[in-house]
């Protein structure tokens, strides 16, 4: 089938060292009554351990992925896919597995499963294969390095009321094309994508607390207004609140014109060999002990590109290829294309568009 979508992803993200040694650990680390129960994990690991292998001459057919996808309930139906859908499909359902079969019990779940009959509760079977293992387990998906905190803080442009940041969790931050660009010609920096990513953007008629606070308090208590909250413009910001230790940007280049028909944006993405993240992480809106802080561990926050998925084609569909450094020597690119393996220049990969760009956090002295 159309297939290259699955091969681009998985040879872009068996370029991160990080992400094969977590799922090395990961799988040896799942007791041998479990593995069947998670195909994900098991498959995913066969996949890594044999991209990340220095034996160039083996070519691996991801079969059992396919497999693992349909056991979660992605039909492709031998169609081309998205690249990025199948990526977050493939962590989401790392993530169910891990978080189904491999967590610590609690003195609750021990009860509901040795009471109800698992063949009449889907989480009591879990619960009770988990009961026949050596539990609590020490592992799980907290040290899944593609998966990183978001953190979105909101402050009232009347009274200057900060809400208590909100927090969320991504594996791949999605960046769009500035307008602007669209129709120059010229590349935009990946940086300038990330600062439009982070910039502050206003939000009209929020519910401010403090705002209703201070309003009530200059009415009479026998106002009928008592009830009422008071609205007010706000600044929204984001900021990365914890940097995973593989980095993955999506690059969004479908767009739909006004009268409804798809469109593909051209416009090239310069992706420097080392980012700096420091600049988009949480210190843009927190205090200047917050800051201090974060400035001690900002070589924390280098990273180095490890992969670049292309789509080559329209909108209306075409072939995924990856850009891959080498294992060992990072100056050294290949192209891989399915089954195909060439060797090319750094710049070639500098003038590819990107759609998919991975990046591995690197040790900074």
């Amino acid at each position: 089938g159309n297939t290259c979508y699955m091969n681009a992803v998985l040879q872009a993200v068996a370029s991160s060292s990080h992400f094969v040694s977590w799922m090395t650990r990961t799988s040896q680390s799942v007791p041998s009554n479990l593995k069947e129960y998670m195909p994900m994990t098991d498959s995913v690991d066969q996949v890594m351990r044999a991209l990340s292998s220095r034996d160039t001459d083996q070519v691996h057919c991801p079969a059992e992925m396919i497999r693992a996808l349909t056991s979660h309930g992605w039909r492709t139906g031998g169609e081309e896919q998205d690249a990025h859908e199948l990526f977050h499909i493939m962590v989401m359902a790392l993530t169910h597995e891990l978080e189904m079969w491999c967590q610590p019990l609690s003195p609750l779940d021990v009860r509901i499963a040795l009471l109800l009959p698992v063949r009449e509760v889907p989480r009591g079977v879990a619960m009770a294969r988990r009961l026949e293992t050596a539990l609590p387990l020490r592992f799980g998906t907290a040290g899944n390095p593609l998966n990183g905190l978001l953190a979105t803080h909101m402050t009232c442009l009347t009274c200057g009321h900060r809400r208590p940041p909100q927090f969320s969790h991504f594996d791949c931050l999605s960046l769009l094309l500035p307008r602007r660009y669209w129709s120059t010609g010229s590349a935009v920096p990946l940086a300038h994508l990330l600062a439009e990513f982070c910039r502050a953007e206003p939000l009209e008629g929020v519910e401010c607390d403090s705002c209703t606070a201070r309003d009530r308090s200059t009415l009479l208590p026998s106002s009928s207004s008592d009830s009422a909250k008071s609205r007010s413009n706000f600044r929204k910001e984001v900021a990365v609140a914890r940097m995973p230790d593989c980095l993955c940007f999506q690059v969004q280049r479908l767009y739909w014109m006004n009268n409804g028909a798809p469109w593909k944006s051209q416009t090239r993405v310069e992706c420097p060999e080392i980012l700096d993240m420091a600049p988009y992480t949480v210190p843009i809106f927190a205090s200047r002990l917050q800051q201090h802080i974060q400035r001690r561990h900002s070589a924390a926050q280098m990273y180095r590109l490890k992969s670049i998925v292309v789509h080559q084609g329209g909108s209306g569909g075409g072939h995924y290829v990856t850009y891959r450094c080498g294992v060992d020597d990072h100056s050294r690119w290949v192209c891989i294309s399915d089954a195909s393996v060439r060797e090319v220049s750094c710049s070639d990969v500098k003038v590819c568009l990107a759609y998919m760009v991975f990046y591995e956090k690197v040790t900074v002295s």
